[in-house]
């Protein structure tokens, strides 16, 4: 799922699959139907940045990008960039119980008039509070952790951008280091097959996910939504030694064979750090990766908010 849903930023639930995922559907229809009406707001304003990064967008798109995606995971069809349309099996009815809640909060909060918007941020705060005291547990399986996070990723997004008060900001506060703690150790991949893209999957929506939350962290910053005096930095080496998201040929496959004839097909990624070198010795990237305007949306954020990270 993307801003603006086209091939290159989401994926459609139509596309096969293979057996076991059969019968999935979209993370829309594991849950009861919620309105949630098009309220489109301007998003807040800041100094355009004297950086070279600033070719890439402005904070003002990049704002309304983040501030989509909550949207986005409660519509049919169509998956944000950071969640992979395999991941979830929802066709069931068992979606994950954070996911749930955050969907009904989503629905909640944009359906809500301006006097009962803090009853609802005040339920968003204490789910995020006890997602948070949720990652003690030693028993998460990396699925049910990656569950949490983009549920606490989605009152995040709302509270920082979604148009409240700073008041309510707090929350969408979030432990960035426990994920950063969980996260799986990337190794260089092999082997085909669908265990190998399975563990793929999980292993790319990681890193995107880590990708996402620094993101917000700085952007946030960026437009003064938190304290930059308060400003606490991820682990700076393990993001930036991050490969850039895959390219859609990879993320929108639908089956390992799929998949493995995209990974036969596409070139080396390269890392979030050598991207910012490339971008501010030269003003672009490297081929094969073409102009900056031609990077998704997704990926123009990961960039531009890792370039004016050293600016807070």
């Amino acid at each position: 799922m993307t801003l603006t849903p086209s091939p290159n930023d989401a994926h459609r639930s139509d596309s096969p699959r293979v057996s076991q995922f059969m019968e999935q559907e979209t993370l829309h229809d594991a849950i009861a139907k919620v309105h949630v009406p098009d309220r489109t707001s301007r998003a807040d304003s800041t100094t355009p940045s004297t950086c070279p990064f600033h070719k890439i967008t402005s904070d003002d798109t990049l704002v309304a990008l983040v501030r989509s995606y909550p949207r986005l995971m409660v519509r049919p069809g169509i998956y944000p960039p950071f969640v992979h349309h395999m991941l979830y099996p929802c066709a069931t009815g068992e979606i994950a119980e954070p996911l749930a809640k955050a969907f009904c909060c989503v629905g909640a909060f944009y359906a809500s008039l301006p006097t009962s918007r803090s009853f609802v941020c005040g339920m968003m705060n204490e789910e995020s509070g006890r997602l948070v005291k949720s990652f003690t547990r030693d028993s998460l399986s990396d699925g049910e952790m990656l569950a949490i996070v983009h549920a606490m990723c989605v009152y995040q997004m709302i509270g920082f951008f979604g148009g409240g008060d700073k008041d309510d900001v707090k929350a969408a506060g979030m432990r960035h280091s426990f994920f950063l703690k969980n996260h799986l150790e990337e190794e260089p991949l092999e082997e085909v097959g669908e265990v190998a893209w399975r563990r793929w999957i999980m292993s790319e929506t990681i890193r995107r996910t880590v990708l996402l939350v620094n993101a917000i962290n700085i952007l946030s910053c960026r437009v003064e939504k938190q304290e930059r005096l308060f400003f606490e930095p991820l682990d700076a080496q393990l993001v930036r030694g991050m490969l850039l998201p895959a390219p859609d040929a990879l993320w929108q496959a639908s089956t390992a064979e799929e998949w493995a004839a995209a990974r036969r097909s596409v070139g080396g990624g390269i890392t979030l750090q050598q991207a910012l070198d490339q971008i501010g010795a030269n003003g672009h990237l490297d081929p094969p990766f073409g102009g900056l305007e031609q990077l998704d949306a997704f990926v123009q954020l990961v960039i531009f908010t890792a370039g004016i990270e050293k600016e807070l």
